[in-house]
């Protein structure tokens, strides 16, 4: 048997809007009297309590029921609020402590690399709010990562490949006055190019919107719901000038990102609405209806999208600030995550080759 699930126990108090609902039991809660609970040949991992017990919650009120894990592995269930010393991801209130038998108990992940050998995968780079960047080299637990400083705290984070020689290194975009800052290395430094395009309060898309294989600084404009896609980089602290084209696309309120959701080799916008989890994109960089839309994520989740296992298309990622967890879907449907990995505090993030 496995479980591995994020939502709140049959003990815990149901979500309302806004709110991260939620309390015991992330996977199994027991609260009764006189009661044994047998574990044998489980999976228990990757679940949460808000309040204790992320993997099990056992009370007997009455102290005597028991509870006994045999042949099974409880890895990464964190509990936000308390659990039993000694075995993390349980409470227990019972005849004694648990017992255990050829079991491991664990509060670390253990997730192979999602990207195969000898496939070209995207990875995930994560912004501090410290403006520290934060490389993952594998989508795995453990992994490696790389960490160097780039831009000041606040400023909107992406990626993209600005030279052209495929590897994709940080920009970033201040909302303030629509300068742009981008670097052609994964390493601390200055800006190798800086120029502005855009108004103030406009948001960055960073993507290959011609085909060419390099990328370009667009923007969504949230007052007028539009995007305005330029096919060329600044210089020498200059505006761009005008955009090649724009295009109107999208409700109030959502939030756009950027991916190349058919594998044509051109990206396109899709956008996010953070109060549903409702997700929708197009296929070409036109005005037009959705080409698909499905429901991912929670409210409040940041979307991404990247080829996160070298399926030679982009599917949609969330990183949830709530547990400082990143979800990857492998399709562009409604569904569970396929993998979900414990990421940390976060203000930015971006999807990169």
């Amino acid at each position: 048997m496995s479980f591995a699930t994020t939502r709140p126990s049959a003990g815990a108090p149901i979500p309302t809007s806004g709110t991260p609902g939620g309390g015991s039991g992330g996977a199994i809660y027991l609260d009764g009297n006189t009661f044994t609970l047998r574990l044998l040949g489980s999976t228990i991992e990757n679940n949460h309590a808000n309040e204790g017990g992320g993997a099990i919650f056992f009370v007997s009120n009455n102290n005597t029921g028991t509870l006994v894990i045999e042949e099974s592995v409880l890895r990464y269930n964190p509990s936000d609020g308390f659990e039993t010393s000694g075995y993390p991801g349980i409470f227990v209130q019972g005849a004694g402590t648990p017992q255990v038998i050829n079991s491991v108990i664990s509060n670390e992940q253990n997730v192979p690399n999602i990207c195969q050998p000898n496939l070209e995968c995207d990875r995930v780079i994560f912004q501090d709010s410290g403006g520290r960047w934060h490389r993952w080299e594998t989508i795995s637990a453990p992994r490696v990562t790389t960490s160097f400083y780039f831009g000041n705290p606040g400023d909107t984070s992406f990626a993209g490949d600005w030279n052209c020689d495929q590897v994709e290194t940080p920009g970033l975009y201040r909302q303030s006055d629509g300068f742009v800052y981008l670097r052609n290395s994964n390493t601390q430094g200055i800006a190798d190019i800086r120029f502005y395009f855009g108004n103030p309060g406009d948001i960055p898309l960073a993507g290959d919107f011609d085909g060419d294989g390099c990328d370009t600084v667009s923007i969504y404009r949230p007052s007028e719901q539009r995007v305005y896609v330029i096919n060329d980089l600044g210089t020498n602290d200059l505006g761009l000038g005008a955009a090649d084209y724009s295009f109107a696309f999208g409700n109030p309120g959502d939030k756009p990102f950027v991916g190349d959701f058919d594998g044509d080799g051109v990206d396109t916008i899709g956008l996010h609405r953070e109060s549903s989890g409702l997700v929708y994109f197009r296929n070409s960089n036109t005005t037009g209806i959705a080409d698909s839309q499905f429901i991912f994520g929670d409210p409040g989740d940041q979307i991404i999208a990247g080829d996160w296992i070298g399926a030679g298309k982009d599917t949609v990622a969330v990183y949830r600030p709530s547990t400082q967890t990143l979800y990857i879907r492998y399709s562009n449907d409604a569904g569970n995550a396929n993998v979900q990995l414990v990421a940390g505090r976060y203000t930015g993030l971006a999807a990169a080759r």
